[in-house]
């Protein structure tokens, strides 16, 4: 009876792990393809200036265009796609 007291917990908190890292990789992957931060996110302004309207171009600025080096923490090649944290492209409207 232990045993399986022991399983159903461990499922429990499993499972409550996994719907929570689950949530996080959701909201952080929509905030990555529309290039906005938490506090866009949170409707702090009404329109974001850095979602150029396409989720590569979105996804490009952050990674770069050579898919091999997405998961290789090294600059990209293309160095007009690299964003230092400071400087970075704004839609024209702005």
């Amino acid at each position: 009876m232990s045993d399986d007291i022991g399983y159903l917990m461990a499922s429990v908190i499993s499972l409550a792990f996994s719907l929570s890292i689950g949530g996080l990789l959701g909201i952080h992957t929509y905030m990555l393809l529309h290039n906005m931060s938490t506090l866009e996110m949170t409707g702090l302004s009404r329109r974001n200036p850095f979602d150029h309207g396409n989720w590569r171009e979105n996804w490009a600025q952050i990674f770069g265009k050579e898919w091999p080096t997405w998961f290789i923490p090294i600059a990209p090649k293309d160095r007009e796609h690299v964003y230092d944290g400071f400087n970075t492209k704004v839609v024209p409207c702005f």
